[in-house]
């Protein structure tokens, strides 16, 4: 790996290439994902009622059967409130309050909204014990960082439903935030010796087994210390030295990039452990050697010895970049980027009025990648191709900035929509171009002639 090193950083200048969010969603569960519940179904019942009420639990079916658990939410309420609804049908109409309300707080943890996710299945569980609301509400508290009691929800859910998987994952997640290491691995012990897996199930349990002992080892002698907007996990032994200068960088960074971008930090902490660099590649198995850095969720960055002694050198560039992710994930409530805005901002932003800032064109630049190319994850490609991709990522964004000045990164985030895919044609739109082909097309040309 040592000569593939040394053939990047000749390519890519100053900058390096960091083998981080996108390349994480690949090796190992992505802790954004949105995790899959199964809806809780509508009791049928067991024989007719009043043409009346038939007509009102038609009514329900139906809005359930669409999707609008909201409508179908307040006909029950509406029909329990009425007066003469008959006691049998009431008895029904409660039965199936939980269960709607269960299926509009995930409707709302599906377009990222979690607060409000929040408020109902706290309703639900005060109605009945619906392992499904015991899940959602888990999986909202561990995203606003609330982990204690989303740990206490989720253990009660994997009592309801062990052969759920994923919810064990996430569950084993919300324990490596309480520094519950071994108990997470005994969690996810269980999911990785579950019969009846499908093969990538069983992969991706297995891989996060082995990631979570390889943490509990490293945990061991970790300590965590709290910034007004970071939570960050260290070896006091190791980098009890330089942890005030880290979170000065954070901090710093953090302000910055707020400013730049338009945005508020994140109301919850961002999650940041450092590593040994020697253990780093047993945290997040499958990973290059050459790997400097993992946002999946956490920033996660190993420190090797010279950085030590350099905190303002290469491991605060490493930080920047990964708090470039962390911010846009954040600001994109969990959704991708496309790859070349993701990767490209994040290579600006680490090196923005630092002595990496100007961009250098390689002594041969060869051909522009393509435009697909650059919009798929960069892991695809061989070692050579994605060292270029991740500068070509670079150039765009300093074309952006260069044609449109730095504030068209704040035009862009303050005009993400709130739910649907981010595209690149979203990014070149709003940027003033007709489309990202018209984008990559200006690019390639001045590429080309080195401008």
């Amino acid at each position: 790996m040592a000569n593939v090193f040394l053939l990047l950083v000749a390519l890519l200048g100053t900058v390096g290439w960091i083998w981080d969010r996108e390349h994480a969603r690949q090796v190992q569960a992505k802790k954004k994902i949105i995790p899959k519940v199964e809806q809780p179904v509508l009791e049928q019942p067991k024989e007719p009622f009043a043409a009346a009420e038939m007509a009102v639990y038609r009514k329900i079916l139906v809005s359930y059967s669409t999707g609008d658990f909201a409508t179908a939410t307040a006909e029950v309420q509406q029909a329990l409130a009425a007066s003469n609804t008959t006691e049998a049908f009431r008895e029904w109409l409660t039965r199936q309050l939980p269960i709607l309300m269960t299926s509009q707080g995930w409707m709302k943890i599906k377009t990222q909204d979690c607060d409000e996710a929040i408020k109902i299945f706290y309703r639900v569980l005060g109605l009945s014990p619906v392992p499904e609301a015991q899940k959602g509400l888990g999986y909202c508290l561990r995203v606003t960082q609330n982990w204690p009691e989303a740990a206490s929800y989720l253990a009660t859910y994997v009592l309801a439903r062990p052969a759920d998987v994923e919810g064990r994952l996430v569950y084993a997640d919300t324990l490596e935030s309480l520094g519950r290491y071994d108990d997470a691995v005994t969690i996810l012990e269980a999911a990785a010796n579950q019969e009846g897996l499908d093969p990538d199930t069983l992969k991706m349990a297995k891989d996060r087994l082995a990631a979570m002992r390889a943490k509990a080892k490293s945990g061991a002698g970790q300590k965590t210390e709290r910034s007004e907007h970071f939570f960050v996990s260290y070896r006091e032994d190791d980098h009890d030295g330089i942890l005030r200068e880290v979170l000065e960088i954070l901090e710093s960074a953090l302000n910055e990039y707020s400013e730049v971008l338009g945005i508020a930090p994140p109301g919850s902490p961002i999650e940041v452990i450092l590593y040994r660099k020697e253990e780093f590649l047993d945290v997040i198995p499958g990973g290059p050697g050459w790997a400097e850095g993992v946002f999946d969720g956490r920033m996660r960055v190993p420190v090797s010895r010279d950085m030590l002694t350099d905190v303002n050198g290469r491991l605060a560039i490493i930080l920047r970049h990964e708090l470039s992710h962390a911010v846009m994930s954040h600001r994109a409530n969990g959704r991708a980027w496309p790859t070349w805005f993701d990767e490209g901002l994040a290579q600006y932003l680490a090196c923005r009025k630092r002595a990496c800032e100007q961009f250098r064109f390689p002594a041969t630049p060869g051909i522009f990648s393509a435009s697909e190319v650059l919009a798929k994850p960069f892991v695809s490609l061989d070692t050579v191709e994605a060292g270029r991709a991740y500068l070509h990522s670079l150039y765009l964004t300093h074309a952006m900035v260069r044609s449109k000045g730095e504030s068209v990164l704040d035009f862009i985030s303050s005009r993400v929509p709130p739910t649907g895919t981010l595209t690149s044609d979203f990014i070149a739109e709003v940027a003033g171009w007709g489309s990202f082909a018209d984008m990559w097309q200006e690019a390639s040309q001045r590429w080309a002639k080195r401008e």
